[in-house]
């Protein structure tokens, strides 16, 4: 193992990164990334989004969103 010269401790009080829900409501976001991809099937095509909250208690937190574009439905 790499020898980094440092000891790492961690802080118990840091706040931790959430991975819950983010509740429904109205949010200002902004969309940072997106892609045209495949569905599974291979059939047609899907727009990936992936979203990041911007201001309020979830300030940059990121949600993603698939749109249906191409199906053969």
């Amino acid at each position: 193992m790499a020898q980094l010269g440092i000891t790492f401790t961690a802080d118990p009080n840091a706040p931790k990164a959430g991975r819950d829900v983010i509740p429904a409501g109205v949010y200002d976001a902004q969309i940072v990334a997106s892609e045209i991809k495949a569905t599974r099937d291979g059939n047609g095509q899907i727009i990936a989004l992936t979203w990041e909250i911007m201001g309020g208690p979830f300030d940059k937190r990121v949600f993603w969103q698939n749109l249906n574009y191409v199906n053969p439905n």
